[in-house]
């Protein structure tokens, strides 16, 4: 038995109605929602690349300055191996930017040339730690220069990404460097998201509100359709058990005007009875 037929007309045809209606509704939701989210994510990794290659470039600049100042020391004439690099050295200290951030200074077998928060700890390093550190950071010089890493941020007390840029002074081997935390990038990253979110969340709601009004006129249309349809046939249906009862007035007639099949069935009604 085809299931349609336990159902009344009337509701076929809401529900003809209404299905397109909402799988355009969910359709056209789930499109803007994935082209949103796809262009978001184009986004936020253009923002990251941006803000971290500005970064990058901040450091190299920052590096190539400081080298330029320990290469003066070291092509000056006028001084001893030994007093250049102690002028280097002191150059180097003097160097800040960004507030708490500064230059460093290396040797390969770890000697901290130069330390500007505190000269006290300058010096030979045992702590395997800042070893591998310094090894790693010698090893990106002979590249691009660039190393990421996570490192103890004392402003917040928390291990925190951080990017550093690090150059060699040849004959003296020593390695100069600079790094800054990187976490402020993360942050506008998220709150870029947070962005991108919130639209995407407004996009969907006025679709949500447009839905909401196409499937209210689609009611007031389906019933006034529904309502035209089932009205003259429930009539027939009325007239027909009437006769069927032996209690039909066979002189009442059904509306037989227009072209379409209801009409053609009051006309057919009319010409039976």
């Amino acid at each position: 038995m085809n299931v349609l037929s336990k159902v009344k007309i009337r509701t076929r045809l809401l529900v003809a109605v209404l299905v397109p209606v909402l799988f355009t509704a969910a359709t056209l939701a789930w499109i803007t929602a994935s082209q949103i989210q796809a262009n978001g994510e184009d986004e936020l990794k253009r923002l990251e690349n941006s803000l971290l290659e500005a970064r990058k470039a901040g450091l190299q600049n920052l590096i190539d300055a400081a080298e330029a100042v320990v290469l003066e020391a070291k092509n000056d004439p006028s001084m001893t191996e030994a007093e250049a690099k102690e002028a280097a050295a002191a150059r180097l200290r003097s160097i800040r930017f960004d507030e708490t951030n500064y230059v460093f200074a290396y040797t390969r077998d770890v000697y901290n040339l130069a330390y500007a928060p505190d000269p006290s700890k300058e010096g030979p390093t045992k702590n395997p730690v800042v070893r591998g550190l310094v090894a790693d950071l010698f090893a990106a010089a002979r590249g691009e220069g660039f190393y990421g890493y996570d490192w103890m941020n004392p402003a917040s007390g928390n291990e925190e990404p951080k990017m550093s840029y690090s150059t060699i002074i040849p004959d003296w081997d020593w390695m100069i460097g600079a790094g800054v935390y990187i976490t402020d990038i993360d942050r506008q990253v998220a709150a870029a998201r947070e962005d991108i979110e919130a639209g995407m969340a407004e996009a969907l709601g006025f679709i949500l509100l447009v839905t909401v009004v196409v499937v209210v006129i689609a009611l007031v249309i389906g019933v006034f359709v529904g309502r035209s349809v089932t009205r003259p046939l429930k009539n027939v249906s009325n007239m027909m058990q009437e006769i069927a009862d032996g209690e039909g007035d066979l002189r009442q007639r059904l509306p037989d005007e227009g072209t379409d099949e209801l009409a053609e069935l009051g006309r057919r009604f009319n010409a039976f009875v």
